[in-house]
């Protein structure tokens, strides 16, 4: 069953899993299980132009970006590039640590959701 795909129950569902983190693209894997075990219907590795390519694009425009380490600036950089596509209606940043970034920028929801008390140490 196919859930429906709003900015909330994505959050939602990316938080209620634990995580390991050994780098961004096991990282990323563990989040698209647990997209698929979630029910979402959405594409990975969306190219949204010739440079852009985000790491997920959930169904309904909300994608989803994975940052392990990256300073703010870039981070809104890339945030911003996304949320210029139209495909992107709203943008989930998943971080490991908290970052300061706008609720909304290009007149687009951009949320972050950072990770540190969902994670596994190994």
């Amino acid at each position: 069953m196919t859930k429906p795909a709003t900015a909330e129950n994505v959050v939602a569902a990316l938080a209620k899993a634990r995580y390991s983190i050994q780098n961004e693209g096991k990282l990323q894997v563990q989040i698209e299980k647990q997209l698929q075990s979630e029910g979402f219907t959405f594409s990975r590795e969306f190219r949204l132009s010739q440079p852009d390519r985000i790491d997920f694009l959930v169904k309904d425009g909300i994608g989803i970006e994975v940052k392990i380490n990256r300073a703010e600036n870039t981070l809104i950089r890339q945030a911003g590039r996304y949320l210029a596509h139209d495909e992107v209606k709203t943008l989930i940043l998943v971080t490991i640590r908290p970052v300061n970034l706008p609720d909304i920028l290009l007149k687009k929801p951009l949320i972050c959701l950072a990770l540190w008390d969902k994670l596994k140490v190994y």
